[in-house]
């Protein structure tokens, strides 16, 4: 199920961008990254995406500007938490492949053991969904990144949101390798939320499991 006025508004941004100030576009829906609804901060997220890659198709350097932004607000020195910006960093690289290859390695560090991972779990189960809608958007610049190591820990996470994510975050990679693990939460019938097709939509871990192992068309 997918919503026709978000969509519609998807539609409407890159039509439309030239004719607005892109800056203050960008200002606006930084902003509402600190929506408390989860769909409000993903649907924001997915626009600044939309936003941002437009931008830096003209200008690379203000895109990357963002990106630093971005990730200086998951940063503790930074003073604020975030909210969105992992989502946001991934939205922005699923659309503009240039910045997924500068910067996705630091979303893969936020989530990986050893390494920086967030330690709030709703911050970390943005980064760990955006490693998934980036192996799904930008498969060839995903096959260069250490994911195994970021998304394979989170399968035994005491928390199912963040079990399910990374079940499909390994599914939109190459879960072959992976099977062993996925195959233990077929089981798992605890219940999450994920953002799709512009809804915040109800699933278990085990049927993100089970399509993470079924061959992709």
């Amino acid at each position: 199920m997918e919503s026709p006025d978000f969509f519609s508004a998807l539609a409407w941004v890159p039509d439309r961008l030239a004719a607005l100030p892109a800056k203050a576009v960008s200002r606006s829906l930084l902003a509402a990254l600190c929506a408390p609804d989860p769909l409000r901060r993903h649907r924001a997220a997915e626009l600044l995406g939309l936003v941002v890659a437009e931008t830096a198709g003209r200008d690379m350097e203000a895109g990357r500007e963002i990106m630093r932004r971005l990730l200086w607000s998951l940063n503790e020195e930074s003073g604020t938490m975030g909210w969105g910006a992992p989502e946001a960093l991934a939205e922005i690289m699923a659309r503009r492949q240039g910045l997924a290859c500068e910067f996705a390695h630091l979303l893969v560090c936020l989530a990986t053991p050893g390494l920086n991972p967030l330690d709030n779990p709703d911050l970390l189960a943005g980064v760990i969904w955006g490693l998934g809608r980036l192996a799904s958007a930008q498969p060839e610049v995903a096959a260069g990144l250490a994911l195994a190591p970021a998304l394979l820990p989170w399968l035994g996470a005491p928390a199912a949101r963040l079990r399910g994510l990374a079940a499909w975050a390994l599914g939109q990679a190459c879960p072959g390798q992976w099977r062993a693990h996925l195959e233990e939460l077929l089981e798992d019938h605890s219940e999450l939320e994920l953002y799709q097709n512009g809804l915040m939509n109800p699933v278990s871990v085990s049927a993100l499991a089970r399509t993470a192992l079924s061959p992709k068309p």
